[in-house]
């Protein structure tokens, strides 16, 4: 069972401020443009709406609502106060990803990598079952995981750099999984933060889900939805400073929801 105490994610609390830093707008341009034409070719319907849940602090949001009707779901408060002021346009609501019920159906569901927090068997069930109860028959589900059983090194770690007028980010990132019995592993992030010069120093924790493709893939089949599994390189623009993700190939799961 997860230790909230180890489990602070700062970085969507009272360090999202940094997000525009540790993780740029100009990075997810390309990356999300890609996505939008994976899930137009895997829909079974015609695609006008979309639900982002677990959207953050709305930067794919940016590129998804050029194409289509944008709902934002988040349960921090603090990333959907970022998220208005950068898509004014989208309606965004604060809850889990998990159990909000928005009583209307959506032509495409997306996670993206916030599924990555889901820690448990139970919460990936619960967020399918979910999903598939917010999308209109035909329609798609959309998400990737950073890591699984199968991807995941010990104690893997790397470092980058960002900055912007007189601000400057140096992230450490470490990832580490103490049981391996467990379906969790710990990423450890430290911020050494300058603006104007002036450093200050941060660590946040986060507790994330670590899990077998067949396993999730299995899950989402239970929930309903017909599963394609695709090796996914992100290109070169969504890697940012953080050079170490060059070639680094991630599951992509697109479910199409089947049935009535």
């Amino acid at each position: 069972m997860a230790n909230e105490k180890l489990n602070e994610r700062r970085l969507y609390h009272d360090l999202a401020g940094f997000w525009h830093l540790v993780s740029p707008l100009e990075d997810y341009l390309e990356e999300t443009e890609t996505f939008c034409e994976m899930i137009k070719e895997s829909s079974e319907r015609e695609l006008h709406s979309l639900l982002h849940l677990g959207c953050g602090r709305g930067h794919n949001d940016f590129v998804f609502k050029r194409y289509f009707a944008v709902t934002g779901v988040d349960i921090s408060p603090e990333m959907l106060e970022w998220a208005r002021r950068l898509n004014p346009e989208v309606a965004y609501l604060q809850g889990d990803m998990r159990t909000t019920k928005l009583g209307k159906l959506f032509d495409i569901v997306v996670a993206v990598d916030s599924v990555d927090y889901l820690l448990t068997k139970d919460d990936l069930r619960s967020f399918f079952k979910n999903a598939w109860l917010h999308l209109n028959p035909g329609g798609v589900l959309m998400f990737i995981l950073d890591k699984t059983k199968e991807s995941f090194v010990q104690n893997d770690s790397v470092v980058y750099s960002n900055d912007e007028k007189d601000e400057l980010i140096t992230v450490f990132e470490n990832c580490f999984d103490p049981d391996e019995k467990d379906t969790e592993y710990e990423l450890t992030f430290l911020y050494l933060y300058r603006k104007a010069g002036k450093l200050k120093m941060y660590s946040d924790r986060h507790l994330c889900g670590l899990f077998r493709k067949k396993e999730v893939e299995e899950l989402m089949t239970e929930a309903g939805f017909e599963v394609k599994v695709i090796d996914y390189l992100s290109p070169e623009s969504a890697w940012g400073s953080n050079a170490e993700m060059e070639g680094e190939i991630f599951p992509l799961f697109l479910g199409v929801k089947t049935g009535a």
